[in-house]
């Protein structure tokens, strides 16, 4: 009677290990999804952040770049201006001074 006894138990022992054997199985299948789900999940939140901080650079970079050619233009207009005044001034001056040149070259 005692080694029914114990072969109940370890049938009993036996079936608590299948059953806890079986728990985790299945838990370590879910595990596997949800890590899965988990960093699909991180995934596409950091791709969001990465696009996002790339249209914000892209915003910067454009007005730095508009605030650059705005700059280079004014710069221009004021270097046309002076090369128009030193023109007006000395115009004269150098077509006489070139007519000379070509005229005197003998």
């Amino acid at each position: 009677m005692e080694h029914v006894n114990l072969i109940n138990r370890i049938i009993e022992a036996e079936n608590k290990a299948r059953q806890i054997s079986d728990e985790a199985h299945q838990k370590l299948q879910t595990l596997s999804i949800d890590l899965k789900e988990e960093c699909a999940g991180i995934r596409h939140e950091y791709l969001e952040r990465a696009e996002h901080r790339i249209a914000m650079v892209r915003r910067k970079e454009n007005e730095l770049a508009n605030e650059k050619i705005t700059e280079i233009d004014r710069q221009f207009q004021e270097d046309l201006k002076l090369l128009d005044k030193t023109f007006s001034d000395h115009g004269d001056e150098w077509v006489d001074k070139l007519f000379h040149l070509i005229v005197d070259r003998d």
